[in-house]
């Protein structure tokens, strides 16, 4: 009977232990579940943050280029002079003054050389003033050209405009110069003859 009660303890007690180690097991196994299911998740939301990284670097990409490409078009088109600024008033303006100085400059220029009533230094102070008119006259010329040509600077329309009408006031005051220069030596030729008649005239008297 002693043999027995042992003997059925004994069983007991290794039905509880192998109860226990099945239960054990399938914690641990439950728990290899979910870890697996976890990793699973985590794998596929690295995977999308992956996917959606590489994508955005890709959109990045895209929009530097596309941004890049506007702003070559943008400084490319300000090269590009437009017809409303070659045919602007302001630059007809302007090539007219520029005529009219050529004209009075030729004027001024014959005028020395035929009249004597200036001595040689006074022509030569009148020449360089001349000179230095026209100098400036044809730098203003050329400036416009510049601004009205395709290809020499990136500006915007209105810039070329304004830069143009700061040229035109430039050239204005060139021809008002030139004019009432003009009519100085004009009126100093006339001066002087006047005196030359004049002494002749107290000359003959005596």
């Amino acid at each position: 009977m002693a043999a027995m009660a042992v003997l059925c303890i004994a069983l007991g007690a290794s039905a509880q232990t192998w109860d226990e180690w099945f239960r054990q097991k399938k914690t641990q196994i439950k728990y290899l579940v979910e870890q697996l299911s976890a990793l699973r998740i985590y794998g596929s939301a690295v995977k999308k943050g992956y996917d959606l990284a590489n994508s955005g670097l890709q959109t990045i990409g895209h929009l530097k280029e596309s941004d890049l490409a506007l702003h070559q078009e943008h400084f490319t088109s300000l090269l590009q002079v437009k017809e409303g600024v070659k045919d602007s008033k302001v630059l007809q303006r302007m090539n007219s003054l520029q005529t009219a100085i050529q004209r009075i400059n030729t004027e001024c220029r014959k005028r020395l050389l035929n009249d004597g009533e200036f001595t040689t230094d006074e022509k030569g102070y009148f020449a360089k003033v001349l000179n230095n008119v026209m100098k400036e006259s044809t730098a203003i010329g050329q400036e416009a050209v510049l601004l009205t040509s395709d290809g020499n600077y990136q500006m915007a329309d209105d810039e070329r405009l304004k830069r143009l009408q700061a040229l035109l006031i430039s050239t204005e005051d060139l021809y008002v110069f030139l004019r009432q220069f003009r009519n100085n030596l004009a009126t100093m030729a006339l001066n002087r003859m006047r005196e030359q008649i004049d002494a002749q005239r107290l000359r003959s008297l005596y």
